[in-house]
């Protein structure tokens, strides 16, 4: 009997505590689904019992309570202010100091993301701390990077764009140097227009002569006057079209200028015995000899020409700055 009699004192005891009502009171509203309101609803438990032991208590649910509706909180800003909710409780709360940087590192909201490393620096777990800053470590690195790129692209020394193409390679700034070099300096150009001076392939003048020459009969003469007649017309053109390119091509400086001149000479001593060689064909009455003769005399020409072609071919852009 002394025993229920004690028992019902404690109920009793604990039934008027009004720290316990409060708390009572938080968790039917939590049942709801008020999750925000029963969290907010136990700061009058430190406010007005804060010696009394369920503080503890109350300060778990709490933080418990904030973090559950964080979580499940979609728009960011308020899920942030409810993390800092939870740091009002539990102010040294590694996991929720974790979760709020990390929502500024995702969102790449850099300036919030040093603030909140900063600010929660103490509180950071090792780890998370080293990851946070070694982000911003690269992303300043990058930014550094982007700020020295833009720079040698919008210089107008070509020195600087070809090293931005040689310590930046792969970068869109890069890119845009090499475009600007190509445009800019005719040496960066250069393997376009000395290319065609090798005259190989179906432009090889070369082949003409010999082909008419060893043809004995008039169909062979005429199927190989014929090749020669539209091979002359295709490399004429070509070359038209190389001299043109080149005249109006950049040059950076005087040697490059030099290196232009040489090559539009080359290109020039190609269209005199060319022009000579179609003008046989265009008279519409002729001799078969007239022909022959104009292809073995443009093969002579050509004979003399090779020469000094090749070698400008060869030492074109001799002058160039090593890219």
């Amino acid at each position: 009997m002394r025993t229920l009699w004690m028992l019902l004192a404690v109920g009793l005891l604990v039934g008027c505590n009004p720290a316990q009502t409060i708390i009572d009171d938080a968790s039917a509203q939590y049942a709801t689904g008020d999750k925000i309101g029963a969290a907010r609803s136990l700061e009058k438990l430190q406010r007005d019992h804060p010696d009394d032991v369920l503080v503890t208590n109350g300060r778990l649910l709490a933080v418990q309570w904030l973090t559950e509706a964080a979580e499940a909180e979609e728009d960011p800003g308020r899920r942030k202010a409810l993390l800092r909710e939870v740091l009002e409780w539990e102010p040294d709360h590694s996991r929720i100091w974790t979760r709020l940087c990390e929502m500024e590192f995702d969102a790449e909201a850099w300036e919030a993301a040093q603030g909140c490393l900063d600010e929660g620096r103490a509180h950071l777990p090792k780890d998370q701390r080293d990851r946070f800053e070694e982000i911003l470590t690269k992303r300043a690195d990058d930014a550094a990077g982007a700020a020295e790129r833009a720079a040698l692209l919008a210089s107008d020394d070509a020195a600087d764009w070809r090293a931005l193409r040689r310590d930046h390679a792969g970068s869109d700034e890069a890119a845009q140097a090499q475009t600007r070099l190509l445009t800019s300096s005719i040496c960066e150009d250069l393997f376009r227009f000395v290319e065609p001076l090798k005259l190989e392939g179906v432009n090889d003048p070369r082949a003409w002569g010999p082909a008419v020459a060893k043809e004995t009969t008039r169909n062979g003469q005429v199927n190989a006057l014929t090749e020669a007649r539209d091979g002359a017309r295709r490399l004429r053109a070509d070359v038209e079209q190389m001299q043109a390119e080149a005249a109006e091509h950049g040059v950076l400086n005087e040697a490059e200028e030099a290196t232009r001149a040489s090559i539009e000479a080359a290109y020039a001593s190609l269209l005199g015995p060319l022009e000579a060689l179609e003008a046989a064909f265009a008279k519409k009455k002729y001799k078969m000899e007239d022909r022959t003769g104009a292809v073995a005399a443009f093969d002579e020409a050509l004979e003399a020409l090779l020469g000094p072609i090749q070698t400008t071919r060869r030492e074109a852009g001799k002058d160039c700055e090593p890219g």
